[in-house]
């Protein structure tokens, strides 16, 4: 099985799109809504947290911010104490596509979240609870990764990439024990832009944590379809893929973006290029 060379510098950070919050942009045409109304859609809860990405090519990998790779010593978001299993999970994801697939690379987009949990039961983390990675919603006393979609690169020049099915994406997740965007609802598309969006986030259950003795509003939903579908529209091709906010989300500037990270730079041996 032939994989790209170890030199992680000559890798391109791909960048995830960004979530509209209406389709009015797309300009969409009678006959595009006709193939949403053909196909399957997925609910999932928006996690409010940092767009983090890993990319691996089977033996190395390498973690990005939304817009390039991190750098030597660079602890974004405290993601150090999540990067050895990360990277272990990475690269057994690549190995159980590869057999199917000539992959050049595969690229997990998500989100790092957490850092603040106010339960009298459950115990602060030092030097992480102090910095949560967003306001508005409690997740986690750690710092945790949420993916929610693979992208797969065969053309190393092109950077042409490409989606998973969202279950197909899913079962690789469980199958390597990487937390993962669960579906709230499956079917319809008027179905699926019905959803409520204002429900408890489900994280600190899924994390197995006492509920809070105060509302916990999840920060919205992200909708899209089950089987992975392009359209062409004035923008280039686009994945229809929308996203829900509850009003306080979508209205208070002080919820629009993650907080500053206050890190010390490491050692260029702990940092790490690659792993």
């Amino acid at each position: 099985m032939d994989v790209v060379s170890s030199d992680t510098t000559e890798w391109k950070s791909i960048t995830y799109e960004k979530i509209p919050e209406n389709l009015h942009q797309w300009q969409l045409t009678e006959s595009d809504y006709w193939l949403f109304k053909k196909t399957d859609w997925v609910v999932t809860e928006k996690i409010h947290g940092a767009n983090f990405g890993i990319t691996t090519n089977g033996l190395e990998v390498r973690f990005a911010r939304r817009k390039e790779f991190l750098q030597l010593g660079e602890d974004f978001f405290n993601y150090l104490s999540l990067r050895t299993k990360l990277a272990q999970q990475a690269k057994e994801i690549f190995w159980l596509l590869q057999p199917t697939t000539q992959l050049q690379r595969i690229y997990i987009y998500g989100e790092l979240f957490g850092g603040e949990y106010p339960h009298p039961e459950v115990k602060a983390v030092p030097g992480v609870s102090v910095q949560a990675v967003q306001t508005g919603v409690y997740y986690s006393p750690k710092i945790e990764y949420y993916a929610f979609d693979i992208a797969i690169l065969e053309n190393q020049t092109s950077l042409e990439k490409t989606y998973l099915n969202y279950d197909h994406a899913l079962d690789l997740f469980h199958q390597v024990g990487m937390m993962s965007a669960e579906s709230l609802f499956i079917g319809k598309y008027e179905d699926a832009m019905a959803y409520s969006i204002e429900f408890e986030s489900k994280i600190p259950e899924t994390l197995g944590l006492p509920k809070l003795t105060f509302a916990n509003k999840a920060e919205g939903i992200v909708i899209k379809p089950l089987k992975t579908i392009y359209l062409l529209t004035s923008k280039g091709n686009i994945r229809p893929v929308i996203k829900k906010k509850i009003p306080v989300f979508s209205e208070d500037s002080r919820f629009h973006q993650a907080k500053k990270w206050n890190f010390q730079q490491l050692p260029l041996d702990k940092g790490g290029l690659s792993i």
